[in-house]
């Protein structure tokens, strides 16, 4: 299952990448921008536009009206035309934030309690966003897997999941309940933390499978065989731990072959987007990905847009196409840019708004004093 849902008004994924490109490019003075140095670098004056400036010197201008734009995407009428158009474009363009069930197989989410109580999470060793974030992924795994096994995709009785990026293991022992795993983690501890919650699970001390209403949760599950291994995951390293696990399975099982599933819960970065594709492309026994990417910002981009620089040892782009739309606009992202993409103040009230952008101006406040002082830390390089 691959669906990208465009914002309403764009049908085409081509014109929609064309569109965003030319917008941001246009505006990457303002995406390129950090509040901490807003200050110290006069981006107030070097970079915003005069009737933008304009509006801090009117007498009906309130930061209520800001907070507005931000929490409700409130524009008022008096506002310059350009900064309007820019805040409409901003709209008519930004991806849907929302999850529709719709979107996912029919009836996947049935007899998931969506009430997550202090109880549950006690019991789970989870706090309740990974809870939630962890039954539900795990319903989508198992239903994927299920499926192309009954399409004949792979071998129901020959599947290995491998967890790329387990950390505590929470979403390995979950999906162990029906399928053998592999932990594949990058931090000793982690795996460590994986192995005694296993542990853990086995003696009864922890239950990551709940009871549904009245019908309690079963109290003995039968567990899978769980694998752990610790590797700096990059795409080579995660292809050869892939092909040696497939081989030791060839000589386990004389000579038949493991179907492999690339399972991640926020696989940061490059994790998702280099090594997990990669290996997806590279191992003819991996035969299905399922991955819920995060830390956009942590996207590695080519240092320039010369057609030498596409080889795919970036996280961003990771298709040519975004590639040649960047290269007719002249774009490139940029860490700040990347960053800001990460944002978001949709979990915030009005008051929560207001005192991160009150938290912010002090930050550059007192980035400009220091500057003004000459007060500035020394880097790692001894530089001031």
């Amino acid at each position: 299952m691959s669906y990208v849902r465009l914002p309403p008004g764009h049908q085409d994924t081509t014109e929609y990448i064309e569109s965003l490109s030319k917008f941001l490019s246009k505006f990457q003075w303002l995406s390129s921008i950090h509040a901490y140095d807003s200050l110290t670098e006069d981006f107030w004056n070097k970079c915003w536009p005069s009737e933008w400036r304009a509006l801090a010197d009117e007498p009906y201008f309130e930061s209520e009206q800001l907070i507005g734009l931000v929490k409700d995407g409130t524009v008022q009428d008096c506002w310059p035309q350009s900064l309007k158009d820019y805040i409409y474009t901003c709209k008519e363009l930004s991806l849907p934030r929302s999850v529709l069930q719709s979107e996912f197989p029919e009836k996947v989410f049935d007899g998931i309690d969506s009430c997550i109580d202090e109880a549950a999470t006690t019991a789970s060793g989870m706090s309740r966003k990974k809870l939630h974030e962890v039954e539900r992924f795990a319903r989508v795994i198992l239903n994927f897997a299920s499926t192309a096994a009954r399409d004949g995709l792979i071998n129901n009785e020959a599947v290995k999941i491998v967890d790329v990026g387990a950390g505590q293991g929470y979403l390995t022992h979950k999906v162990s309940t029906e399928y053998p795993c592999v932990a594949v983690d990058f931090v000793q501890i982690h795996t460590v933390g994986s192995v005694s919650r296993g542990a853990n699970i086995k003696k009864g001390k922890l239950k990551d499978v709940r009871g549904v209403g009245n019908v309690p949760a079963v109290t003995v599950y039968s567990r899978k065989e769980v694998l752990y291994r610790t590797i700096h995951i990059n795409s080579e390293k995660l292809t050869e731990l892939v092909k040696d696990l497939n081989a030791e399975q060839m000589d386990l099982k004389d000579g038949k072959p493991t179907d492999f599933m690339l399972v991640g819960l926020h696989a940061c970065g490059d994790l998702s987007s280099i090594a997990m594709l990669k290996t997806f492309e590279a191992v003819e026994s991996v035969k299905l990905m399922a991955v819920v990417p995060c830390c956009f910002n942590l996207l590695t981009e080519p240092d320039s847009l010369d057609d030498s620089c596409f080889t795919g040892a970036h996280g961003f782009p990771a298709s040519k196409s975004v590639f040649s739309a960047m290269q007719r606009h002249q774009l490139l992202l940029g860490h700040k840019s990347r960053n800001l993409s990460c944002q978001n103040f949709d979990r915030f009230d009005a008051a929560g708004i207001e005192s991160n952008l009150t938290g912010h101006y002090k930050r550059s406040l007192l980035d400009a004093l220091l500057w003004h002082f000459n007060l500035d830390p020394p880097s790692k390089d001894g530089t001031t």
